[in-house]
């Protein structure tokens, strides 16, 4: 964002639901209008900085989502409205966004808390978020001191088959 006295579109569905800069603070709105919460732009740090910013709509709850905390929740008093009206990127109501969006995304479906945690640290730092440790998706045959053979998937810490019997 350049600033925090601006108005700005960040996505919408035109006459239904709205995630934009309202002057110092984000706001995202769904129709019916009313009800709906703000969160301050500078204790999100959003100016001249990326932020990771979600908002979710689940029946009659929404929630705001800056950096992987919840920072907003609030309820409506009736069912946001449906309809097949585009989505707009940076701009709708002619009110263009001023700053740089990186990647935005559109579900069909509710994602919870943990699913916005998960996706902010992944956003942050992608070599991070995944632990490869050496060699644990190669198969492992054992021998065990009676003889038998074990099959171990170490990435699993799995024991998948046992036999006493080598060969055809």
């Amino acid at each position: 964002m350049e600033d925090e006295i601006r108005d700005g579109v960040i996505l919408a569905k035109v006459g239904r639901m709205f995630l934009w800069q309202q002057g110092d603070a984000f706001r995202c709105e769904t129709a019916p209008w009313g009800g709906d919460m703000r969160f301050p732009i500078s204790p999100a740090g959003a100016l001249r900085r990326w932020i990771h910013l979600a908002a979710v709509q689940n029946g009659l709850r929404a929630e705001l989502y800056v950096d992987d905390p919840r920072v907003a929740r609030w309820q409506k008093s009736s069912l946001p409205a449906t309809g097949s009206e585009a989505f707009c990127v940076g701009g709708g109501w002619d009110r263009l966004f001023h700053g740089i969006l990186d990647e935005y995304r559109v579900e069909s479906v509710s994602r919870s808390a943990a699913w916005i945690r998960t996706r902010y640290p992944n956003q942050q730092g992608p070599e991070a978020f995944v632990a490869f440790v050496r060699d644990a998706n190669r198969l492992h045959i054992i021998r065990t001191k009676t003889g038998a053979l074990q099959l171990r998937w170490p990435a699993r810490d799995h024991l998948l088959e046992r036999t006493d019997e080598v060969g055809p």
